[in-house]
């Protein structure tokens, strides 16, 4: 069994907030939200907060509500799938740059498009600028990377990562691109990939890395083990539970260290 505190290194419980009551995820009309079941099945195993990742500047409100109701913290970026929706990208890291913040994410590269080279352009403009934010501000980072290690790595080792450090979330690369990430200082997180014996390379790099540089995530609700429609916080339990048995260690010191590992990157986090 994993230990009895636990957090999530990176979720997206606000889009469950949007759904109604009585939505995917069962219950009566009337009854708890679906937000309210998914955070009390999380805790009633353990898992008691949860770092939520701002995607796009029009959510940035709604994922700081939820973070705050759920007990959770929030980080808040401009994910690269929607740069073009800070077409004013001055005012948006303006905005950004005057609120309270945890860390900044979810930035980084995605694999390329139908945008072209335009729209890769623009993913890096919004990255390195919020990566200059980071910097100044000296706070962490959530980076996002498909298919693009390289790139992504080439980009931070040149410009820098902030001295608060940062994660790469939902890890999938080869262990050459893992090297390098080590290197840089950052931590790799490891979600519902790692439960798909499929997924090599995640495997692999998750036996691999060190301790003290592993976190564990659920990605929820857009990701989910085997056998889960969708993903929650719960669901942590699984992923920690695969990945003691990769590593042949017990689930409880593992998901111990995990979660120090991350309060440490993330000092308002709840520590028990």
């Amino acid at each position: 069994m994993a230990p009895a505190v636990l957090i999530d290194a990176h979720s997206h419980l606000d889009t469950l907030a949007d759904e109604p009551v009585g939505g995917p995820v069962g219950g009566p009309v009337g009854g708890p939200s679906v937000l309210d079941r998914a955070v009390a099945r999380a805790r009633a195993v353990g898992v008691f907060s949860w770092v939520l990742a701002g995607t796009t500047p029009t959510r940035w409100d709604r994922t700081q509500q939820i973070a705050a109701h759920t007990g959770g913290i929030a980080v808040l970026g401009v994910h690269p799938w929607f740069a073009g929706d800070a077409p004013d990208l001055q005012t948006t890291l303006h905005d950004l740059g005057q609120r309270a913040l945890h860390g900044i994410g979810e930035l980084g590269l995605d694999a390329p498009s139908a945008g072209g080279d335009a729209d890769r352009a623009r993913q890096r403009r919004v990255l390195r600028a919020q990566l200059a934010l980071a910097r100044q501000r000296e706070l962490p980072v959530v980076l996002h990377c498909v298919r693009a290690y390289p790139e992504l790595l080439t980009l931070l080792e040149r410009d820098g990562l902030p001295r608060a450090g940062g994660l790469i979330h939902g890890w999938s690369g080869p262990t050459d691109a893992m090297d390098r990430a080590l290197a840089l200082g950052l931590h790799l997180s490891f979600g519902p990939l790692i439960c798909r014996p499929r997924a090599k390379r995640a495997r692999t790099c998750a036996v691999r890395i060190p301790l003290d540089r592993l976190l564990i995530e659920t990605d929820a609700p857009d990701q989910a083990p085997p056998g889960h429609e969708r993903g929650e916080p719960a669901h942590l339990i699984e992923v920690i539970d695969t990945l003691a048995g990769l590593r042949g260690m017990d689930p409880g010191p593992l998901g111990a260290q995990a979660t120090a590992n991350l309060c440490r990157l993330f000092p308002g986090l709840p520590s028990t």
